[in-house]
């Protein structure tokens, strides 16, 4: 029951940013917008997937605490509601739900943060501990391919697949 509540509050807050995505001068402010008038995206967003800094990440543990830290200095005040898995392009992405429950403002409570995971797996896909190796390779497994017009039909529907968890 849990879980069918976290996976429709993921789904809402996808179609929001797919809205965002579709209409990406909709609250973005000048200093984002580029002279030949083309948005520039944020990092973290879907069409700007937010790279962890992998120096020093050895194993899964360490991958994890680097997400929690880009999470923490970006985005203080939030906490993970769950997150989603796929791949768009041949890249591994992760997105991740947040929540502000202390924001008086209902429209800007929720976010969703996106991470390109690619090159994560790929270094801790090759480490040296077993349990590593299984768990970015379990990780991997809960990536879906999609294309992009795929994943905005899917958010105008409002459905979305099981990731087999």
């Amino acid at each position: 029951m849990k879980m069918k509540i976290l996976l429709k509050i993921t789904i809402l807050t996808i179609g929001c940013s797919a809205m965002l995505a579709i209409n990406p001068s909709f609250g973005a402010d000048e200093s984002q917008k580029q002279a030949a008038g083309a948005v520039q995206f944020p990092a973290g967003s879907y069409k700007n997937p937010a790279v962890l800094d992998l120096k020093g990440v050895k194993d899964y543990s360490m991958l994890e605490s680097a997400r929690d830290e880009y999470l923490r200095k970006h985005y203080d005040g939030y906490r993970v509601l769950g997150e989603g898995f796929t791949m768009i392009g041949g890249r591994y992405i992760l997105t991740v739900s947040l929540t502000n429950d202390e924001d008086e403002n209902k429209v800007n409570n929720l976010k969703l943060v996106y991470f390109d995971m690619t090159d994560a797996y790929k270094k801790l896909g090759k480490s040296k501990d077993r349990q590593t190796r299984e768990k970015i390779k379990e990780l991997k497994n809960n990536h879906h391919p999609m294309s992009e017009k795929e994943l905005m039909e899917k958010l105008e529907r409002g459905t979305t697949e099981k990731t087999g968890k």
